[in-house]
């Protein structure tokens, strides 16, 4: 590692350990960010930080300038450091394929130029499908192929591979727990009343709307799927979530969701139900060999998955740099929001729904929900589509549950195409009118606006028709295959497509 490389590395750690942005750094403050550069045990940090310190502190000042400690003669590090070190931090990154791909996709925007074509390129072999079983990266096949120890360094730093062989630890912790956890005695708790609605979360061609039709609240409803979900899976039981906390967690919930056309709580409750189905109906459970936690996990992220949403596309977010697109950089904005104020829900009195659980067990809970949130993205279904007709059919869905639970979650989040005809015209009817309502703001900022979003140019059929063609029925007909129970739901679709067809 030379001496500008070090000072790029250590650039980017103390932005991140300089929370309050003051520009100086304090003695602790350097040791901590010499040690998340990982020199080796070939480097004294606690010497080397003390003499960066004494040398560079300002007069008078306990502190370091960024100028003064970026211009300190880093030699005196990098000569410490052996070659062999390469292979030594290589052997650090280990970690199944798809989980090294969605890690190099995420840091390779943070990554500099001139090192991003390493990392894409790591990207391609594996994406490939040449090598679906990553194994230890050596000094030897650092050598012939072009990634770097800078950029394996780069990517440490945004990946913090140690806490992905954490999660990995922590399913077969979260098992053993789940094993020798004390079946709760339910009746220590009151159980809050459930609204009374007259509805089977069984049935596959559930009326959302009618549901909505029975009370006044419209909250109620989400309150009514999740109770019914929780309770025939077990949940409560299982998992040591108190009724009464997650009745207060819901309530939240539901009336967090805005009164959007399409994006409320009635949406999340319909996805919820789908999400249930795909385990229940669909034997999913059985075939992809889920265990409670990855049930639990994949239904609150149905019930979650767009909480707060504003009303419009992130592409309009993005392109009024609203504080949401500068808060999350453009990168999935509203699904990381979603999911966000979902967990920052739970850090509310009497709304924290884990503190029933172990640390492995929350850990473990937490990341499968981030993923398949953020999985439900729209920009990242060509890559779920091709996940879905090339791998689907051709591995253990047991070995791929992660991604299995994000596929089907962007699944239940479009199914209204698989309901039948009257309940997906009304969700297309919703859907379609929170369009025009953001195309009539673009209007009146004098901006262009595409066909989709502008009432007076869009054939509602048409473009119903063609994104049935285009991406349901590819996108559902390898799922529905793989869950026989449910795979009646393609006719529905192909029913849909036909009454549309008629419209045109």
């Amino acid at each position: 590692m030379d001496d500008n490389s070090l000072r790029n590395q250590l650039r980017i750690v103390f932005e991140q350990i300089d929370k309050d942005k003051s520009g100086t750094l304090s003695l602790d403050e350097i040791e901590e960010g010499l040690k998340m550069v990982n020199l080796g045990s070939e480097v004294n940090i606690k010497e080397i930080a003390q003499e960066i310190f004494n040398e560079t502190k300002t007069d008078g000042l306990n502190t370091v300038s960024y100028e003064s400690f970026l211009a300190w003669n880093l030699r005196k590090i990098t000569s410490k450091i052996a070659r062999g070190q390469a292979s030594a931090l290589a052997e650090m990154f280990i970690s199944p394929a798809f989980k090294v791909v969605n890690i190099l996709k995420t840091v390779l925007p943070m990554v500099p130029y001139e090192k991003s074509l390493e990392v894409q390129w790591c990207i391609d072999q594996i994406s490939g499908g040449e090598i679906y079983s990553a194994g230890k990266i050596t000094k030897q096949s650092l050598d012939t192929t072009s990634l770097t120890t800078d950029t394996l360094l780069i990517i440490g730093f945004f990946s913090n591979m140690n806490k992905v062989k954490q999660i990995e630890n922590d399913v077969n912790s979260s098992a053993e727990i789940q094993r020798k956890r004390k079946s709760l005695n339910m009746s220590i708790f009151r159980r809050p009343s459930m609204p009374p609605l007259d509805a089977d979360i069984n049935d596959i061609d559930l009326n959302i709307f009618n549901l909505r039709s029975q009370v006044s609240n419209p909250n109620h409803v989400l309150h009514f799927i999740s109770d019914k979900v929780f309770n025939h899976w077990d949940l409560y039981n299982k998992m040591s979530i108190d009724p009464k906390t997650f009745n207060k967690y819901t309530e939240r919930v539901a009336e967090g969701y805005r009164d959007n056309p399409y994006h409320n709580n009635i949406h999340a409750a319909d996805v919820m139900q789908f999400c249930h189905l795909v385990l229940y109906k669909g034997n999913l459970v059985e075939i992809a060999k889920l265990d409670t936690i990855h049930i639990l996990s994949f239904v609150l992220a149905g019930m979650i998955h767009d909480l707060k949403h504003p009303g419009v596309t992130n592409s309009f977010i993005e392109a009024n740099l609203d504080e949401l697109a500068l808060m999350y950089n453009d990168r999935s904005v509203l699904e990381n929001f979603h999911v966000s104020e979902a967990f920052r829900i739970s850090q509310n009195a009497n709304c924290n729904i884990f503190e029933g659980l172990e640390k492995e067990e929350f850990r473990m809970i937490r990341h499968l929900i981030i993923r398949s949130v953020l999985g439900t993205d729209v920009q990242y279904h060509g890559i779920q589509l091709g996940w879905v007709q090339n791998k689907l059919q051709n591995q253990p869905l047991s070995n791929e549950k992660e991604t299995v639970l994000e596929v089907f979650l962007h699944a239940a989040d479009i199914s209204h195409s698989t309901r039948q005809w009257e309940v997906h015209h009304s969700w297309s009817s919703l859907l379609q009118e929170e369009f025009f309502a953001q195309g009539d703001i673009e209007k009146q900022m004098g901006r262009t606006v595409i066909s989709l979003f502008d009432r007076e140019k869009a054939s509602v059929p048409s473009l119903q028709l063609g994104f049935i063609n285009g991406v349901i029925l590819p996108y559902f007909s390898p799922l529905l295959k793989l869950t026989p129970e449910i795979e009646s739901y393609i006719r529905s679709i192909e029913k849909n497509r036909d009454y549309w067809a008629e419209l045109i």
